[in-house]
């Protein structure tokens, strides 16, 4: 991922992004090609994944700081089958010629594991897919909203949060997008096409009323990373939600300054968790063992439906 400067900020970023340093190969054609030189090479059998992952990250710190950082990368991986065996090769490389050379390369490996082992590669049988389509559902594509339009948006977030007192130090409003498109073709017909989005806004306030003993970070409640597009900001009233962090940044600075933090004595004690700290360790130790998110559907968009 690569920190922008100089960019037409009245622009989306694909476009305020030098044409030069872009990906510009196109996945269908790299996809014919690589099928089409597998079976020419010898194999009775070829697939390939291709996938783009595209990702803008956007940062705003106070009023005037932050930064842009963008990325675009396409990796592929070839499977075939030749003489009842499987081969596989993966590249990042982008162009024509290495995808060519990898399919013959994954028919040549093929060709080599057959020599060591009696038994055959059966595929089963399975109908073609001939122009499948899934897309996660955004209202607003992200990298069609201009640069300058979205680092405004975070800006009236962290504007928001410092108006609220002086005590309020610093602020920070964040947004990440990512859109990975992967395409699946194979030698019996099969095209499917995927576009897999997601959103992770984010902000924190620090403030004091006095000094760093009293020092107090919060982040802002219900910016939550989800399937989704653009809309996770204006949707997620980015202001109000700085705004009431900053409010209980400086209320619980005060609370500090009021009653400042004792050392606690050895002992055995009676520990109280926050509803949200409860929330955390529940969700990142039994959730996660269990799959529950993704048995509950709540990543369809990140990781399909079955479980």
């Amino acid at each position: 991922m690569r920190a922008l400067t100089g960019l037409d900020f009245r622009r989306p970023i694909c476009d305020a992004f030098p044409a030069a340093a872009r990906t510009q190969a196109d996945p269908t054609n790299l996809a014919s090609a690589a099928i089409d030189a597998a079976i020419s090479a010898g194999a009775s059998y070829a697939d390939i994944r291709i996938d783009r992952d595209t990702t803008q990250a956007i940062l705003i710190v106070g009023e005037v700081g932050g930064n842009v950082l963008y990325s675009d990368d396409v990796g592929f991986g070839i499977r075939v089958i030749a003489d009842g065996q499987w081969g596989f090769v993966a590249s990042d490389a982008q162009d024509l010629d290495t995808i060519i050379r990898s399919a013959r390369q994954a028919v040549h490996q093929a060709q080599v594991n057959a020599r060591a082992r009696k038994s055959k590669v059966d595929l089963l049988p399975v109908p073609s897919i001939r122009d499948g389509k899934w897309a996660t559902p955004i209202k607003t594509d992200p990298f069609a909203v201009p640069l300058g339009e979205q680092q405004e948006a975070l800006r009236a977030g962290t504007r928001a949060a410092l108006a609220v007192s002086g005590a309020v130090k610093r602020a920070i409003c964040s947004v990440k997008f990512e859109r990975l498109e992967r395409v699946f073709s194979s030698s019996e017909g099969t095209y499917i096409r995927q576009a897999i989005s997601g959103a992770f806004p984010g902000g924190s306030v620090t403030a004091t009323v006095a000094g760093d003993a009293e020092l107090v970070s919060t982040n802002p409640l219900g910016l939550e990373s989800r399937a989704a597009g653009y809309e996770v900001i204006p949707a997620g009233a980015l202001k109000e939600k700085m705004r009431m962090a900053a409010e209980r940044a400086v209320a619980e600075s005060r609370a500090l300054a009021t009653n400042p933090a004792r050392s606690v004595d050895v002992g055995r004690y009676e520990l109280v968790v926050g509803p949200e700290m409860l929330n955390g360790m529940v969700e990142g130790t039994i959730l996660n063992a269990l799959g529950m998110q993704r048995a509950l559907g709540r990543r369809a968009g990140e990781e399909g439906t079955s479980y």
